[in-house]
């Protein structure tokens, strides 16, 4: 009588395998887990930097409109509109037409200040000036000219040109740890902001 085939049992995985496709799933889960984390990172970074240009187009569009503003409760036409950049911050403003700027504060409530909006970085970001005036609440000060919208930057102290040779005034958004930076240009002919990866972009 012939012998019946005997089956074999089909071969299951061993242990050793079950822990190295885990560890690739996990390595491919944990690679994935940082790109996401740092496109997160990136996408927060350039919101910043287009957020701090589209308040210096504001600040811009509102000198070329002109338009009054309620002050004491009569109306008001600003003698110019401007910008304060400080490490961490950018307020933009219209000043009471008889205000020099000379003792603008953004700190306090300055009674020569008409409007007053601003827009506070995220706590691992910074702005680096040029030119930069030290000692004072505003490291660069950027203003506007009504209905022209003429771009000039206050002067140092010394009142020496404070463009200097470049013909352009610029913010540096930069990553306090890290090695992410972009570069907001305000070029003298215009005053409108321009972004840059790099000041060879320039």
């Amino acid at each position: 009588m012939p012998h019946s085939a005997q089956k074999k049992s089909p071969k299951g995985f061993t242990l050793i395998e079950i822990i190295i496709v885990v560890l690739i799933v996990g390595l491919l889960g944990l690679f994935a887990l940082n790109s996401m984390i740092r496109s997160q990172d990136q996408i927060k970074f350039i919101g910043a930097t287009k957020d701090t240009a589209a308040l210096i187009s504001e600040v811009r569009s509102l000198a070329l409109a002109s338009k009054t503003i309620t002050y004491n409760d009569k109306q008001e036409f600003p003698n110019k509109y401007g910008a304060c950049i400080t490490s961490n911050q950018i307020t933009i403003f219209a000043d009471h037409p008889d205000s020099t700027l000379n003792s603008y504060d953004t700190t306090g409530d300055d009674p020569d200040v008409l409007l007053k909006e601003t827009y506070t970085l995220a706590d691992e970001y910074e702005y680096i000036t040029t030119p930069a005036r030290s000692g004072e609440p505003c490291q660069l000060t950027l203003l506007y000219e009504p209905t022209n919208a003429k771009f000039s930057v206050k002067p140092p102290s010394t009142g020496d040109d404070p463009f200097d040779e470049k013909q352009y005034a610029m913010i540096e958004v930069k990553e306090i740890e890290g090695d992410r930076s972009k570069i907001i240009v305000l070029f003298r002919v215009s005053g409108n902001p321009e972004i840059f990866n790099t000041t060879d972009e320039i």
